[in-house]
């Protein structure tokens, strides 16, 4: 889950109604900036959160509390918080504490999937939900340590459906989406395929993140990959 730095809220859970204690994520239509001077240093799924940047946040968590899931954006907020109450006595200081807030939790990958089956989604969320999935599985070797990123066939063919309909939402009308279907065609072993789209992007501010993906093709890598640290400048 990647959010944007703005400001904290207390946000009330849908499920069990308690508090959530988190940054506001921005909505896309408030997002702007003239240019962008920065060093990356990511991987070959993400760019080193540049996607998450451009394409707006990705902005549903679950409750800690109750597991509710839940869009940031749709949260109720801004209220009098609820209060501990006293059997005793309800004027006691002690019956004043306001119940201590939960933190929002990132979803898991069943989390995700089930998301996609219990969810009305728009074709823009949709997107955020599988690329999220996307990362999730590359997550656990790039933060967790496993060998692997499936535990079985059945997990695999999980994936792979993603990896598929994620592609089907994609269009080649801008670079980012030419690196995300280039990056999930070199995961499915489409070497060729990812090279063609990867040729076909022009800004010359890609060229170190072009050359390394031409590169992995060739030697026929299908695993997500440490891009090296280069700078973009985005108007």
């Amino acid at each position: 889950m990647r959010f944007f730095p703005n400001y904290s809220s207390n946000y009330y859970c849908p499920g069990c109604d308690n508090r959530i204690y988190a940054e506001d994520p921005i909505p896309e239509k408030y997002y702007h900036h003239d240019s962008l001077h920065t060093i990356f240093s990511g991987y070959s799924d993400s760019l080193g959160d540049l996607i998450s940047q451009i394409n707006d946040t990705i902005d549903i968590a679950k409750c800690e509390n109750c597991k509710t899931i839940f869009w940031m954006l749709d949260l109720e907020k801004h209220r009098e918080p609820k209060y501990i109450k006293s059997k005793e006595n309800e004027t006691t200081s002690e019956s004043r504490k306001p119940i201590p807030p939960f933190s929002p939790i990132e979803l898991t990958i069943n989390d995700y999937f089930k998301v996609l089956k219990t969810f009305e989604l728009n074709k823009e969320n949709e997107y955020k939900i599988r690329l999220s999935i996307l990362w999730a599985y590359n997550d656990r070797i790039r933060y967790y340590d496993k060998k692997k990123l499936y535990t079985n066939e059945k997990d695999y063919e999980r994936w792979l459906d993603n990896a598929l309909k994620l592609m089907n939402l994609l269009e080649e009308t801008d670079d980012i989406n030419k690196f995300i279907l280039a990056e999930l065609n070199r995961n499915l072993g489409r070497f060729d395929e990812c090279i063609r789209i990867v040729s076909t992007i022009e800004s010359n501010i890609y060229e170190k993140v072009k050359e390394v993906l031409i590169h992995e093709c060739k030697m026929e890598n299908k695993m997500f990959v440490r891009i090296g640290e280069f700078q973009l400048v985005i108007f």
